[in-house]
């Protein structure tokens, strides 16, 4: 998908990228004398990286005196992956939490997430899988044999709109959902409300009569739109989708949308505003 609110841009692209974070930026230029393929130039008061010239050697990372330039992801095995979750062991256990892979679309990197998973489980530590569902469902299906709760974003109702405002089709969204309810893994359902896009009590109702065909959803979160991702398409050299500035939702609209939700779903389903 390419929702336009998404607030992490640097997963729409499975390479490693260069992020360029302007608040420590001096304006120094050394990272532009660096770059050995020229690929860091100013424009418009922001250092740029060309990724079509970027090789990513990270040169322009380590000479900059500011930490202003950064790489955004990195390979990493599973075995590296699960020496990072065995640290923080002891507070799942306590919290009786676990790990959640997300993204962008964790299951696009599906075969990493079904072994990751496979890895936890034998620790006996609980995972979650984050998915927008616009993802083959074989792949999806792979990832699920070691998934003990899925969170499941639905974000709009209506078809022409979704594909507007995400770049794909509903009905696979659909389908997939349906699939997943039906293997009775637990499910969270995840609803993004952005100001003047998702916002509506229409839009609010046609999600609720799509999470009432699902028997396995347990609770449903209402997230409120934030700023966070303005910088990031700023530090990559992307053009934010949204208009800078959007206010996030009221706590009042946000329980407004909230006792719909409860209204519409009933007492047996907890519904979060976070």
């Amino acid at each position: 998908m390419r929702c336009a609110w998404c607030h992490n841009p640097e997963g729409l692209n499975p390479r490693c990228r260069v992020m360029w974070i302007a608040g420590r930026c001096q304006a120094c230029g050394r990272c532009v004398a660096a770059c050995p393929n020229q690929a860091v130039f100013e424009q418009d008061g922001r250092l740029i990286t060309d990724v079509q010239k970027c090789a990513v050697c990270a040169l322009c990372v380590r000479t900059c005196l500011n930490n202003a330039r950064e790489i955004s992801g990195r390979d990493i095995t599973v075995t590296q992956a699960l020496d990072i979750v065995k640290r923080d062991r002891i507070f799942y256990e306590k919290s009786d939490g676990g790990v959640t892979l997300s993204g962008g679309e964790a299951s696009l990197q599906w075969k990493f997430a079904r072994e990751f998973f496979k890895a936890c489980q034998s620790l006996k530590i609980h995972t979650a899988l984050d998915t927008c569902g616009f993802v083959k469902i074989k792949n999806l299906m792979a990832v699920l044999e070691y998934t003990d709760l899925v969170l499941y974003d639905l974000k709009v109702a209506d078809p022409v709109l979704h594909r507007k405002y995400t770049g794909a089709e509903l009905d696979p969204v659909l389908e997939n959902a349906r699939f997943v309810s039906g293997l009775s893994i637990p499910m969270w359902i995840r609803i993004p409300v952005i100001p003047g896009y998702t916002d509506s009590p229409e839009n609010i109702e046609g999600l609720c009569a799509v999470i009432r065909t699902l028997p396995a959803v347990r609770r449903v979160d209402l997230l409120p739109y934030h700023r966070m991702g303005e910088a990031k398409y700023k530090g990559l050299g992307m053009t934010y989708p949204l208009e800078e500035g959007l206010a996030s939702p009221s706590p009042g609209k946000m329980l407004a949308l909230s006792e719909i939700v409860s209204k519409v779903l009933g007492k047996d389903i907890m519904v979060v505003c976070t």
